[in-house]
């Protein structure tokens, strides 16, 4: 009887085994023969909640995933690490390792990028997808980038950055590491985070220092509001970009329907945590946009794309999902490939 028990386990076993291979074996051939889709990334479709880190900042709970009508007339596949909630066509895998074949596709669009890695903890560097959909796109094709607030926070000085850094687990490109200057006194405020930001403009970087930077000047606006002496905010990282602040309260006032001085004003009072946070969340996310975004643009221009001055769009409600104040980049792939765009891509 026990020999028999083990027996139907262990076939159990097995077969539910072989399933899942199976399974992802057929997940990795259609990915193979799929040619002149529109290919959502990081999507699993239909009606859901909105990822908890995102719903706090837009302060929505749930939103329509399921592009029925996002895409109308053409043959729409969503690929995530994840499985589909609905019968909607998907597939399931890695979007860095299922094999698409190159210049095969009608569209690429991002909505949720860090779903693609692998289980390992570590920071998402969302160039490598990026780089991966120039790869799968077809001549003339589009790519769409719905951009989430993924903001790596590091510490000001350089030892205690990279120490922070190994602590997490975080893959750090070595890139970063040989650009790292020598003599300490030429390690200034920020410079992990500078450097990180060149090699991966798309995931947003940021020193402790950029943010007091950023207080300082809310402070200095807040004076200047209430009739107080003004003073000049002392900048110390170089990423910080006084326009970009200034911008990012324009758009809050226009989102809020409220002053500047009343935006200034709770920015100051959350930053100084006097208040639960009800702005920052958002004011960061765009001051990421407007500071990181020119990045952005140059690197999609780097990869090959053709990219407009105003690919970066704010959209109060997010066209493709109804998610609220979406950040939407849009970039093309030449109809015409050069020829050492062939040879580097070994067509």
């Amino acid at each position: 009887m026990n020999t028999l028990f083990l027996f139907l386990l262990t076939f159990t076993f097995h077969a539910l085994n072989g399933a899942e291979e199976k399974e992802t074996k057929t997940a990795e051939l259609r990915a193979e023969y799929v040619h002149g889709a529109t290919l959502i990334v990081g999507c699993v479709r239909g009606p859901g909640r909105v990822q908890g880190s995102i719903a706090a900042i837009v302060r929505q709970k749930a939103a329509d995933f399921s592009h029925r009508e996002s895409f109308p007339g053409e043959n729409v596949i969503s690929v995530d690490r994840g499985s589909c909630r609905t019968k909607q066509d998907h597939i399931e895998g890695n979007w860095l390792t299922l094999p698409f074949g190159h210049n095969s596709q009608k569209c690429v669009m991002f909505e949720w990028l860090p779903s693609c890695y692998p289980e390992e903890s570590y920071t998402p560097l969302l160039l490598r997808s990026i780089q991966r959909a120039y790869e799968v796109l077809a001549p003339g094709a589009e790519l769409i980038i719905d951009h989430m607030p993924y903001v790596i926070s590091l510490p000001d000085d350089c030892n205690e950055a990279l120490q922070k850094i190994r602590l997490e687990g975080t893959v750090t490109p070595i890139d970063i590491m040989r650009n790292i200057p020598k003599p300490r006194e030429d390690r200034y405020h920020g410079i992990i985070s500078q450097l990180w930001q060149q090699y991966d403009p798309f995931t947003i970087s940021r020193s402790y220092r950029e943010r007091l930077d950023i207080f300082n000047i809310l402070r200095s606006e807040q004076r200047k509001t209430s009739g107080e002496q003004r003073t000049v905010p002392n900048i110390q990282d170089r990423q910080t970009n006084i326009t970009a602040v200034a911008n990012s309260i324009e758009k809050l006032v226009e989102i809020f329907e409220r002053d500047s001085s009343w935006v200034v004003s709770n920015l100051v009072s959350e930053m100084k945590e006097e208040k639960t946070p009800m702005l920052l969340d958002m004011f960061e996310w765009i001051y990421g946009m407007y500071s990181r975004g020119p990045a952005m643009l140059e690197a999609l221009r780097t990869m090959g794309f053709e990219v407009a001055a105003d690919a970066v769009q704010y959209h109060e409600v997010n066209p493709y999902n109804g998610r609220l104040h979406a950040w939407i980049i849009k970039a093309r792939k030449p109809a015409t490939i050069t020829e050492a765009a062939e040879e580097k891509e070994g067509i």
